[in-house]
């Protein structure tokens, strides 16, 4: 018997009394987990102890703490009590097994899966709780360090009109808080396809998040996903109690064998967990996805050409694009080779790349990066990492059959400054019409850009 024999000793050993009765007995219970959960400021979210009715964890039956049941002779007054009445708590723990195990088979209780239990709203909502006590992190990180200022006032400058009213460390916040949910679910959804990804299963206790991101570099190197894992502005400023809610997030995933689910179960949790933070995170120039299937369908008129969006955003409009082509037949491989996406910042890579992501692209590159597309020209060269080997891999910028894009708001009095090469696009303009032409000197950036945009299509594009 430890020495100190806390609540953690005790769900421990009530996990393993559980799985020794579902391993002597056919009951709709197959397995009991839960060393780890995942608290907020009201409780629990998870509970210490979850009933599975599979090997793999992936259908959610029945949880409880140990608060919620009353042991014979009424309850232990004090902590260590609780192992000296073993014989009674084992006792009831079969009770409310079989209780369990009666309602499942009656229909009473319903399994429900880890995607919906995880994915849920109340699970992104209390992680997002976490946006002021973030924000507050980065203010005094801004405090300490004028460099990291500049830097979000940068960034700041380039995305304020996309969140009007808001404070811009809110909107940071917010997105660091993305930024890590998304990194962690993913690399648990990777290291099925890619095992050096399974040291996201082994980081140590009291990890910083800067130690985390070393180790993402590190799954990077090795899988791929640059985009994905990527350091983000503020992601190593985070600590304390958002930074402990997001260990245990990777916590809990670390005790299901995702092996095990099946590769559309997983592709969900991925899909439903990242879309649910993204709209927390998103500005309001987003595009809603049947908006973008619409415009790629007036677009996109050869379904099997190159189709390509230089402004992607979270990549709302790529990932239209690909199911476009799937469901017109394309191979997936190729549907995904004639998908070309790319974004000024990067944090709308991270999700652009995570509306791409899908079990069967393991091991198939895929074609977002980062550039300015005012800088883009046919053919220029395209730096890429090959996801076998991780080596960096270059491809020429194919000419497009295809562009659509939700092009970007830059209102004039910002234009010269934030895109200093923006001349280019009047001298094309009067080069064009062969006389001395362009655009009133009030235009925002998207009137200038189809010109350019016009210079990467193929020829009948």
């Amino acid at each position: 018997m430890p020495a100190i024999y806390n609540e953690r000793s005790w769900a421990a050993d009530l996990i393993a009394h559980l799985n020794r009765l579902a391993d002597e007995q056919r009951l709709n219970v197959k397995r009991a987990g839960g060393e780890h959960t995942i608290r907020d400021d009201e409780g629990l979210l998870f509970p210490d102890v979850l009933l599975f009715g599979d090997e793999a964890g992936q259908a959610i039956l029945q949880g409880w703490e140990e608060k919620s049941w009353a042991l014979p002779g009424g309850p232990a007054e004090e902590r260590g009590r609780v192992a000296d009445r073993r014989d009674d708590w084992k006792a009831l723990a079969e009770r409310i097994l079989q209780d369990v195990d009666r309602l499942l088979g009656e229909g009473v209780l319903r399994d429900r899966t880890l995607v919906d239990a995880f994915s849920e709203r109340a699970l992104i909502e209390a992680l997002f709780a976490n946006v002021p006590r973030t924000a507050e992190q980065l203010q005094e990180a801004a405090r300490r360090d004028n460099r990291f200022q500049a830097k979000v006032d940068l960034w700041w400058s380039h995305v304020e009109e996309e969140h009007a009213g808001e404070e811009k460390l809110d909107v940071l916040a917010r997105r660091s808080l993305t930024g890590w949910i998304s990194k962690f679910v993913f690399a648990h959804v990777l290291k099925t396809a890619c095992a050096d990804a399974r040291s996201v299963e082994s980081l140590p206790e009291g990890a910083t998040a800067a130690d985390v991101q070393d180790a993402f570099e590190s799954i990077s190197q090795a899988c791929n996903f640059l985009n994905i894992f990527r350091a983000q502005l503020g992601e190593d400023r985070m600590a304390g109690r958002p930074w402990s809610q997001i260990a245990q997030v990777n916590g809990f995933l670390s005790e299901v064998d995702l092996q095990s689910v099946g590769a559309e179960a997983r592709q969900g949790l991925l899909r439903n967990t990242v879309s649910a933070a993204k709209r927390k995170a998103a500005g309001q120039f987003t595009t809603p996805p049947p908006l973008a299937r619409l415009l790629v369908r007036v677009a996109a008129r050869d379904r099997t050409g190159v189709v390509f969006d230089p402004c992607c955003g979270t990549g709302t409009i790529p990932a239209a694009a690909y199911a476009e082509k799937r469901d017109a037949g394309q191979p997936a491989r190729e549907a995904l080779d004639t998908v070309w996406a790319s974004d000024k910042f990067t944090f709308p890579l991270q999700a652009a790349t995570l509306a791409l992501a899908r079990p069967e692209h393991m091991g198939a590159p895929l074609h977002v990066f980062q550039n300015d597309v005012l800088d883009l020209e046919v053919e220029s060269e395209v730096t890429f990492h090959d996801p076998s080997s991780g080596d960096e891999i270059q491809k020429p910028l194919p000419p497009a059959d295809c562009i659509v894009s939700n092009l970007p708001f830059v209102q004039f009095e910002d234009v010269e400054e934030a895109n200093p090469t923006i001349e280019r696009v009047n001298e094309r303009i009067e080069a064009l019409a062969g006389e001395e032409v362009r655009l009133p000197g009030r235009s925002d950036l998207y009137a200038y850009l189809p010109f350019h945009l016009w210079t990467l299509l193929a020829e009948d594009g």
